[in-house]
């Protein structure tokens, strides 16, 4: 079976770094498609994109573009 083509929109993969590492996601992937690729489930999730920080409110419609730099951040909450 052939492969998709890459002119396709579903196809079209665009380059993030997400904590530090290069990644490449679907075009048009928000910062809670990043959440939802690495499993993260840490409640207290800090996200910050372009060196600004996003608001959980905003975590589904924010969406990431090529080149861009998203950075979880993990709060020790311990004592």
């Amino acid at each position: 079976m052939p492969a998709a083509t890459e002119g396709t929109a579903m196809s079209q993969k665009i380059k993030v770094i997400l904590n530090g590492c290069e990644e490449r996601i679907s075009e048009g992937a928000t910062i809670l498609d990043l959440i939802a690729l690495l499993n993260e489930t840490d409640r207290h999730l800090i996200v910050e994109h372009n060196n600004f920080l996003i608001p959980p409110s905003q975590y589904a419609t924010r969406t990431v573009a090529d080149g861009d730099i998203v950075e979880f951040i993990n709060p020790n909450m311990g004592g």
